[in-house]
């Protein structure tokens, strides 16, 4: 009885180191012949999702937050609730605009809403550049240039 134990015991131990061993060569496999192209569309879609814009454009000195309120001081603000293919914006989401000024206030990342063949639409600015005609942004699942002119707001704030 003693022996049919340590048998178990034995094939049991050298089942577990096997499968330790074969554990530890595919880690070191996987380690050698890593391909980092597999991770790029993931790696991107985590990067359109968590986007930072950089600096601020609400100040904390523009905030106020009491008992039974939150009161956000912005200049020339508006609300309005459009519906885009951006992850970060849903159709019961209400977005938080001011009018830009002039093209400094814009840059890349900026969710925006533009006039293109008479129809307001809302999307992500992926390029803001400048040629012979001026500025212009390229924006997300869009194929033409959209100048200045054409953008109407700049989202601020988003809230669900």
């Amino acid at each position: 009885m003693a022996r049919i134990i340590f048998t178990i015991a034995l094939v049991f131990t050298i089942l577990l180191f096997s499968v330790s061993v074969f554990a530890f060569s595919s880690a070191v496999l996987i380690d050698k012949f890593h391909v980092q192209k597999l991770e790029e569309p993931v790696n991107n879609a985590i990067d359109s999702v968590i986007y930072s814009p950089g600096e601020s454009r609400i100040k904390k000195e523009s905030i106020q937050v009491y008992e039974n309120a939150v009161v956000i001081e912005v200049y020339n603000a508006k609300v309005n609730d459009i519906n885009i293919k951006d992850p970060l914006v849903n159709k019961d989401s209400n977005m938080i605009q001011i009018v830009p000024e002039s093209p400094a206030m814009l840059k890349e990342g900026d969710i925006i809403t533009y006039n293109k063949d008479n129809k307001i639409k809302t999307g992500r600015i992926e390029v803001a550049n400048q040629d012979a005609e001026g500025y212009y942004y390229l924006i997300q699942n869009e194929q033409d240039k959209i100048r200045f002119i054409q953008i109407k707001s700049i989202v601020i704030g988003i809230l669900y």
